[in-house]
């Protein structure tokens, strides 16, 4: 197995995309590119590859995957459904490394999935990354933790303004 040099990122501008590419960047060691929407107006840091696709169109997204070793989907909760998509096309350009959103819930835990139907998709999409030969990694944080740690960190800097009480 090589080693992971060429990054794909989808998602690299948003609440999760933006401090996972910063650090990819800290780090120098990946070359990155951001897979971004033909429409969208996001900026990206410099040292940042930046390939504006169609998202419906497979071969813009085939040729946009192609030659990286790794893509990273950071996708919302409302297009999640777009993963299988993106997992098909990073395949058939010949991605052998995927990190799909999971960012949740141990969606493993087939307990778990009988209780939350939304996270199907992500069976889905990790059954058909390894349907077409590739490894994912899944990043598993727990429910909202995303949401939760900037509200926790908002919170916690408030609280070490306040006087502790006295017992």
């Amino acid at each position: 197995m090589s080693a992971i040099k060429n990054v794909a990122i989808i998602g690299g501008s948003g609440t999760l995309g933006t401090p996972t590419l910063r650090y990819l960047l800290d780090i120098k060691h990946f070359n990155i590119t951001a897979i971004t929407r033909s429409s969208s107006s996001a900026t990206f840091p410099l040292g940042v590859k930046v390939t504006k696709v169609d998202y419906d169109n497979k071969h813009d997204l085939v040729n946009a995957f192609r030659g990286h070793d790794a893509a990273i989907l950071i996708v919302g909760a409302s297009v999640m459904h777009t993963q299988l998509a993106l997992v098909e096309a990073a395949g058939e350009a010949g991605v052998q490394w995927i990190v799909p959103t999971e960012f949740s819930s141990d969606t493993a835990n087939k307990k778990l999935m009988e209780q939350i139907s939304f996270f199907n998709i992500k069976d889905q999409t990790r059954a058909k990354i390894q349907n077409l030969g590739m490894n994912y990694i899944a990043v598993i944080c727990h429910l909202w933790s995303a949401f939760v740690s900037f509200s926790l960190f908002r919170v916690q800097k408030q609280m070490l303004k306040l006087p502790y009480p006295e017992h």
